[in-house]
C-alpha cells in the first residue's frame, strides 16, 4: 500500500451489547518524513488599529497533517509566546498580547516546529520579525523674525524633521492653510501676510502615520498713518494762516493696530485721543508713530508753519518833503533808482509803479528776506521803454508764505532825463606850476532837453571855489567848462581834490551830477591813516606829469630829523615805498613830501600829513 493511504478497521456493536463504540487500532501506512510545501509570512507589523498587519499571522501547508508548535522568542532567546496548532494546512494568528498585554515594539524570533502522527520524524523553520505600532515625529520648525504677541515680522521659514526608530520613516508630507498635503522635499519660505495653519505629517515602512498641526502668523508691514489738517492754507505747503486741526487715525488689516501715539515739537509722546489742535505762530513739527499687534512701528513726520500775522513792508528812509530824482537817459549815471524797504518777515512783493494819473506803468514781483532790501527801478515800463520825465509813486505789497498780505507801503520817486553824459578831462592836473604840461581840467555834460543849469566847483570842505551859469535857461546840447585851476580871482588854489557839481532843474524838479577832479603835483595815499613809530606803512604817489627823475619821499617826524628814500616804480606814472617811523620822538603828525622834476626840470612836490602815535 503506497504511502499517505489511512486503512481504518471498526466493529460494530449492537444494542444489546454494553452500548459503547469500540475503535480498532489504527496501524499507519506512511513511511515518509512530513514537509512544509509553503509558508506565508509577513516580517514587519504594525498594530496600531488600522487594519494593516494588526496581527501577527504565519501561515504554512504541510505535506501531511502534523501535529505543530510555534514559539516566539526575545532576541536573548526567551520565550514571549508559545502557541499549538494541528492539521496540514494552519494559520497561526497572534494579537501581540500576552495576558492582556500588548508586547514591546522590538525585534522578535519566530520558530516553527512539527511532527507528524506516525513518528517519521518531524520538520521546523525560523524567521524574525518586528513588531512597529509607534508612529514617526515630526518636528516642524518655523523660523523668521521674532515680533510680538506670537507674530512673525518676516517671511516665514517652515523646516521639517522626522524620526522613527524602528522601521525607518516612508514619507513626509505637509500642506498650508487646508491645501491638500504633499511630500516634503525641503523648507518653504512663506511670505503672504496673515495667519497661517500647517498640516503636517509623517508615515513610517511599518505604515505608522502621524498627523499634527502647527499655527504662525506673518506681518510685515507696519500700520497705515492718516493725518488729514483743517485750516485756511497758504501759498507754500505746509503754511497756514489760520489755527489748524489735524485729524490722525491709524488701521493695520493684518495683526491690528496696539498703539498710535503723538508728539509735537519735541514734547513726549502720548497717545492720540482726538485732533490735535495747533493755535500758536511759529514752525511745528508733528510726530506720529504707531505700532501694530506684531510690533511693525510706522512713523510719519509732519511738519506746519502757522503764520496769522500779515508782513509788514515799509520805506524808511522815505520823506515826504525829499523825493528822489534819477534820470534814466543811458549815459551810465543815475540811470537806476535803489528804493531802500524794511521787512518784517519772508515774502514776496509786488511792486506796481504809477504815473501821476494812478496808471500802473511798471510792475514786478521779487522774494525778499526779513530786514532790510531795496528795489531798483531802471526807469523803464512794464514793455521795456523809458518813462517820461514826472512824479511817480511807487508801491509795495508784501504776501508772505502763508498768504497774508500786508498793508501797502508808497513811496515817491522823481524822473527827470534832462541831464546826462557828464565827464571831465584829465581827472588830476598840475595847475600851481604854470607850466604848459598838465594845465586845464575840461567838464562837458549834454542837455537832452532845455533846462535851467548851474555849474559849481567845490572844494574839500565844501566852499565854492567856482561857479557858472547860475541858473541860466540853456538849449538842449553839449556844454563845456575848462578850469585852470585858479579862482575867480585868478589865483591858484592850493593842492587837492576838487568837485564838480552841475545841476539841471525845470522848475519842479532837480537832477545833479557830480564829478571829482585832483589838482596838485601828485596824488599820494598811504596803506593806513594813523602810523606807529616802529610800525611800517606803505606810501603811493601817482604823478600828475611826466617825470624826468624817481621821486623822493621826505619824511618828517615829530621830535626827529627828517630823512629821505628813493620811491620804486610801480607803473608809468604810480611810484610806491614802505617806511618805517622811527622810535623815538613823540606822537604828533607825521609829514610824507613826494618831490621830482618834471619833463620841464621843474619840481614838483606834495605833501601829505599821517597821524602817529
Amino acid at each position: 500500500m503506497a504511502d499517505g493511504t489511512r486503512i481504518f478497521a471498526a466493529t460494530t456493536l449492537d444494542k444489546t451489547a454494553s452500548g459503547f463504540l469500540r475503535a480498532s487500532s489504527l496501524a499507519p501506512a506512511d513511511s515518509g518524513a512530513p514537509r512544509i510545501w509553503s509558508l506565508d509570512r509577513v516580517s514587519l507589523f504594525s498594530p496600531n488599529g488600522d487594519g494593516l498587519a494588526d496581527e501577527f499571522s504565519l501561515g504554512v501547508r504541510f505535506s501531511e497533517p502534523l501535529d505543530a508548535s510555534l514559539r516566539i522568542a526575545r532576541p536573548d532567546g526567551s520565550l514571549v509566546e508559545g502557541l499549538r496548532l494541528s492539521g496540514d494546512v494552519l494559520r497561526f494568528d497572534w494579537d501581540f498580547t500576552v495576558d492582556g498585554v500588548r508586547i514591546p515594539d522590538g525585534d522578535y524570533t519566530w520558530r516553527l516546529t512539527a511532527a507528524d502522527f506516525w513518528g517519521n520524524g518531524s520538520v521546523s523553520s525560523t524567521g524574525t520579525f518586528r513588531l512597529d505600532a509607534t508612529r514617526p515625529r515630526t518636528t516642524a520648525t518655523i523660523s523668521g523674525t521674532a515680533g510680538d504677541n506670537g507674530w512673525l515680522r518676516s517671511a516665514a521659514t517652515i523646516t521639517l524633521r522626522a524620526s522613527d526608530n524602528l522601521s525607518g520613516v516612508a514619507t513626509t508630507t505637509a500642506g498650508l492653510d487646508g491645501a491638500t498635503r504633499t511630500t516634503y522635499i525641503g523648507a518653504r519660505t512663506v511670505t503672504t501676510q496673515g495667519r497661517h495653519t500647517l498640516a503636517y505629517g509623517s508615515t513610517d515602512v511599518a505604515g505608522n502615520r502621524e498627523s499634527r498641526t502647527a499655527s504662525f502668523a506673518i506681518d510685515t508691514v507696519g500700520p497705515r498713518i492718516t493725518s488729514t489738517v483743517t485750516g485756511t492754507p497758504g501759498d507754500v505747503p505746509g503754511w497756514y494762516r489760520t489755527p489748524i486741526s489735524v485729524a490722525v487715525s491709524s488701521t493695520d488689516p493684518t495683526s491690528g493696530l496696539a498703539i498710535l501715539t503723538s508728539s509735537l515739537d519735541g514734547a513726549p509722546a502720548a497717545g492720540v485721543a482726538g485732533p490735535l489742535e495747533i493755535a500758536t505762530d511759529g514752525s511745528h513739527d508733528l510726530v506720529l508713530r504707531a505700532r501694530d499687534v506684531a510690533g511693525n512701528v510706522t512713523t510719519q513726520v509732519r511738519q506746519f508753519v502757522v503764520d496769522t500775522v500779515a508782513p509788514v513792508v515799509t520805506f524808511p528812509d522815505a520823506d515826504p518833503t525829499i523825493v528822489p530824482v534819477f534820470s534814466p537817459n543811458g549815459d551810465g549815471s543815475a540811470d537806476t533808482l535803489a528804493l531802500p524797504f524794511e521787512l518784517s518777515e519772508s515774502a514776496k512783493l509786488t511792486v506796481v509803479v504809477r504815473n501821476a494819473t494812478g496808471t500802473a506803468v511798471r510792475t514786478a514781483s521779487l522774494a525778499a528776506g526779513s530786514g532790510p532790501g531795496a528795489f531798483t527801478w531802471d526807469g523803464r515800463s512794464t514793455s521795456g521803454s523809458v518813462v517820461p520825465d514826472g512824479r511817480y509813486f511807487v508801491e509795495l505789497s508784501a504776501r508772505d508764505a502763508a498768504g497774508n498780505v500786508g498793508v501797502l507801503a508808497t513811496t515817491q520817486v522823481d524822473v527827470y532825463a534832462a541831464l546826462g553824459f557828464v565827464s571831465r578831462t584829465p581827472v588830476a592836473f598840475y595847475p600851481q606850476d604854470r607850466d604848459s604840461l598838465s594845465t586845464r581840467s575840461t567838464l562837458s555834460f549834454r542837455l537832452l532837453r532845455p533846462a535851467n543849469v548851474t555849474l559849481q566847483l567845490v572844494d574839500g570842505a565844501g566852499q565854492v571855489v567856482r561857479s557858472r551859469y547860475a541858473g541860466s535857461r540853456l538849449a538842449a546840447g553839449t556844454y563845456t567848462w575848462a578850469w585852470n585851476g585858479t579862482r575867480a580871482d585868478g589865483t591858484s588854489v592850493p593842492s587837492g581834490t576838487y568837485r564838480f557839481v552841475v545841476s539841471a532843474t525845470d522848475g519842479t524838479r532837480t537832477v545833479s551830477r557830480t564829478m571829482s577832479v585832483f589838482a596838485g603835483a601828485f596824488r599820494i595815499t598811504t596803506s593806513t591813516p594813523a602810523a606807529t613809530r616802529g610800525g611800517s606803512f606803505t606810501v603811493t604817489a601817482i604823478s600828475t606829469e611826466p617825470l624826468s627823475t624817481t621821486p623822493r619821499l621826505i619824511v618828517s617826524q615829530p621830535g626827529l630829523a627828517a630823512w629821505t628814500v628813493n620811491m620804486a616804480r610801480v607803473s608809468s606814472s604810480t611810484w610806491r615805498v614802505t617806511i618805517r617811523p622811527k622810535a623815538g620822538g613823540t606822537a604828533g603828525t607825521l609829514w610824507l613830501t613826494v618831490t621830482a622834476r618834471d619833463r620841464y626840470g621843474h619840481v614838483n612836490s606834495t605833501r601829505v600829513g599821517v597821524s602817529l602815535a
